[in-house]
């Protein structure tokens, strides 16, 4: 059974992205997805695609590749915002303490949990060694679970009221290296909304 644990660990470990308090990067990891060319598809399927479903399928891979690269300029800002001001790392880790705080329960741990899904996640990256499918459905339960309390906990009006301070404090660093930053993430959030409507598309299509 093909399964990429590291793929899945990012999910698990979106807590950490979302209190970097850049809503947008959270949202911009979450995509794009991968989208098979017509060329990555079998020889049988490659005919029966239409000239409107082939000019979609370019679209899609062209829009994608642009994804990318403001996402990659977007997490290179923050990146700087974060080593220019210590300030917003003391805010990030006291914030991601309050989440995993919420998270957690008398039996359930989040901060030794997210450690051990990683350390799965590492455990089988590099392709070498394969998980069992035993293995795979259990880390897919608990990624779910970990996904479910996050969210949970992130609807907290603490946690909301200290992302939303952190995340204006990064933009406002993130505007001071590149005045062109909201530009960019007004970018990222259309082409990320074009992209999904067109996959939409050519799932009915």
């Amino acid at each position: 059974m093909k399964f990429r644990f590291n793929e899945v660990s990012k999910s698990a470990l979106s807590a950490l992205i979302f209190s970097m308090g850049m809503a947008s990067s959270a949202s911009v990891l979450a995509e794009p997805q991968a989208m098979p060319g017509a060329n990555a598809m079998p020889h049988g399927q490659q005919q029966q695609l239409s000239p409107e479903q082939k000019a979609l399928v370019t679209e899609l891979q062209s829009l994608q590749q642009e994804l990318k690269t403001t996402q990659h300029s977007l997490q290179g800002l923050q990146q700087q915002a974060f080593e220019k001001n210590p300030s917003f790392v003391k805010q990030r880790e006291k914030l991601q303490v309050i989440v995993f705080k919420k998270m957690s329960t008398k039996d359930y741990d989040a901060a030794k949990e997210v450690q051990e899904l990683q350390s799965i996640a590492n455990k089988y990256q590099d392709g070498k060694a394969k998980p069992t499918k035993e293995e795979v459905l259990s880390f897919r339960q608990r990624d779910q679970a970990f996904q479910q309390r996050q969210q949970k906990a992130l609807q907290d009006p603490e946690v909301q009221k200290m992302t939303m301070s952190l995340k204006n404090d990064v933009e406002q660093a993130m505007l001071a290296i590149n005045p062109k930053t909201k530009e960019l993430m007004a970018q990222m959030k259309s082409k990320s909304k074009k992209f999904k409507e067109l996959r939409q598309k050519m799932a009915t299509m």
